[in-house]
């Protein structure tokens, strides 16, 4: 690997964009990273692409997220997807789980960029009820 050191929230985001693909696919990460069946490939696809679209990860850093040695699953996945969205026919849920995430992770960027810092949508910072612990 690359001794370039990369944004740590280009990993949290990463995760983010495994954690939201996978709900969107009715799957758990754990599934997606693991599970070699054709129903949960064209998720892992999907978020190996839209992580390299929207982070500074290079793929032989993308690939470990999702429990893959070196970059040729990542790259194969980023070819496969961008091939789809491009053709004449698009596949339905393909294009449906990139529009999902890309607009996901879109507004969370113009969230951070209107306050000018990041914030926490998660609940781990607060309570059950949205008071700070």
């Amino acid at each position: 690997m690359s001794s370039r050191n990369y944004p740590p929230s280009d990993i949290i985001k990463a995760q983010a964009i495994r954690k939201r693909i996978s709900a969107i696919a009715g799957i758990t990460t754990e599934e997606m990273d693991s599970d070699r069946s054709p129903r949960h490939t064209p998720a892992r696809q999907v978020a190996m692409y839209v992580i390299r679209e929207l982070t500074q990860l290079p793929m032989n850093h993308i690939g470990p997220l999702f429990n893959r040695h070196g970059d040729g699953t990542v790259k194969k996945a980023c070819d496969v997807v961008a091939l789809t969205i491009s053709g004449e026919k698009i596949n339905a849920d393909v294009a449906a789980l990139v529009q999902l995430a890309t607009a996901h992770e879109l507004s969370a960027r113009n969230a951070i960029n209107r306050t000018g810092k990041e914030t926490r949508r998660s609940g781990a910072a607060h309570g059950a009820k949205g008071q700070p612990r």
